[in-house]
């Protein structure tokens, strides 16, 4: 036997997530290697420096933490969420304006959108999800998508003339919108700014407050137990509803936070409704590469297509967006041909990534 053989067979042995981290590490070392290699002005330095590097890694978390809402929603209800995008501009567009036009203070603002988002989360999942709950997936998916234009285009009706008291939409801004206060920090070619160091601070919390609520709550080992098989939990007395409910609370508070952290990097989108799947589609990208079911593989992969995204900007003139769409798109075509029959029939029933023991193998003859 090979020693390559014997290192293969030790890759496959690992878990998962080991075999993340694996890969992860071996990209880095290759990074630095060449950028060792190819001098601190060569091309390493050029098409992909440090700087950019880091940005990615912070544009690519805030948007793997939206992507923790849609897979959230998934394991609840078993479907993906086409509106979790709208969810989260709708609001975030609305509250951009508010503190453009009235003033409001941007520290009152963020939390107020936040809880806002959650809110409408669960009003959503109280007054149309339970309506769908015995229809096919693809019928709930298909009016996840109609929800999104119903969000958008109320959200575009309400930030209209006169509403507020503004003599023009809210959504006539376009371009960057940061925090309000001055902070920068240069690495390398790249200035962070307020808006890279309140990602930074806000994102760990968020990911941590998951963690405890999943790990150490009781309504958390609930909503992980409805995830494997709601119908047995139901029968053990668990209250899958109230949960589902619990569940797109938060993920409507992610929505919106999303939206208003990923403002400076994207832009106040001038349109709500038209623009809804560019805001959705990297956190779907996100979400799929992780099989809507590994909160850590949906950070680590939300890292990765983070820095995928910075370097083409970087690499692009003028630092165009256009050509990154496709990009993800062809993410998640290929994420999707790779998990091809890799979900069986025992896995839909109720095994996956929340069951805290595996599958008991049964007993030899």
């Amino acid at each position: 036997m090979t020693a390559a053989t014997v290192t293969l067979r030790r890759v496959e042995a690992l878990s998962a997530r080991a075999r993340a981290y694996l890969v992860i590490g071996v990209i880095l070392v290759a990074y630095f290697a060449a950028w060792a290699a190819t001098g601190s002005h060569g091309l390493i330095h050029d098409k992909a420096p440090i700087g950019a590097i880091l940005v990615g890694v912070v544009y690519g978390s805030v948007n793997a933490m939206g992507a923790m809402g849609l897979i959230l929603v998934y394991r609840a209800n078993r479907f993906i969420n086409f509106a979790h995008g709208a969810m989260g501009s709708g609001i975030g567009v609305l509250t951009v304006g508010l503190i453009y036009k009235h003033g409001l203070n941007y520290w009152i603002a963020l939390p107020l959108a936040v809880i806002a988002g959650g809110l409408l989360g669960g009003l959503i999942e109280v007054t149309t999800i339970r309506w769908f709950a015995n229809s096919p997936r693809l019928i709930i998916m298909i009016a996840s998508v109609g929800l999104a234009w119903v969000l958008g285009g109320t959200a575009f009706l309400l930030a209209g003339p006169g509403i507020f008291g503004v003599s023009e939409h809210f959504t006539s801004f376009e371009g960057a919108f940061a925090p309000p206060f001055n902070v920068s920090l240069k690495i390398a070619v790249y200035t962070f700014h307020s808006a890279e160091i309140l990602a930074v601070l806000a994102v760990p919390a968020v990911l941590a407050f998951l963690a405890w609520f999943l790990l150490r709550t009781d309504a958390g080992i609930a909503v992980r137990a409805a995830a494997e098989n709601s119908d047995r939990a139901q029968l053990l007395g668990v209250p899958v509803r109230r949960l589902a409910t619990i569940v797109w609370t938060i993920a409507g508070a992610l929505a919106v936070l999303t939206y208003m952290l990923s403002a400076p990097f994207e832009g106040v989108k001038p349109s709500v409704t038209a623009n809804s799947p560019t805001v959705i589609l990297p956190m779907l990208a996100v979400a799929i590469v992780a099989r809507m079911e590994s909160l850590p593989t949906a950070f680590l992969a939300g890292i990765g297509l983070g820095i995928m995204d910075e370097i083409v900007r970087w690499d692009t003139t003028g630092g165009q967006t256009g050509m990154i769409w496709p990009i993800y798109l062809g993410v998640i075509i290929v994420a999707l041909l790779a998990q091809s029959g890799k979900l069986t029939r025992a896995q839909e029933s109720g095994t996956s990534s929340w069951a805290s023991i595996k599958v008991l193998k049964p007993i030899p003859e």
